[in-house]
């Protein structure tokens, strides 16, 4: 990020879609719905979310596709 975004205090909102995959691992094909204006940024956003674990769906559970969606807004306080 540039210096001015910390030095400002702005707040920055970065919002992700994803897939969860049946082991409870978030699928990697992340979509951004809603950009924090910094690529940067939005990578981290990205990094942590595909470090996150879900419980794993039970085959017969549901749907006979089990592709369970999400979306989750990421805030970033910078300063």
């Amino acid at each position: 990020c540039p210096d001015w975004v910390s030095q400002r205090g702005l707040e920055l909102t970065v919002q992700l879609k994803f897939q969860v995959l049946e082991s409870g691992a978030v699928k990697r094909s992340v979509v951004i719905k809603r950009t924090s204006g910094f690529p940067d940024i939005d990578r981290l956003a990205i990094e942590a979310l595909t470090k996150w674990r879900f419980q794993p769906v039970h085959p017969g559970v549901g749907t006979a596709n089990p592709d369970i969606w999400g979306v989750v807004s990421f805030k970033f306080l910078m300063g």
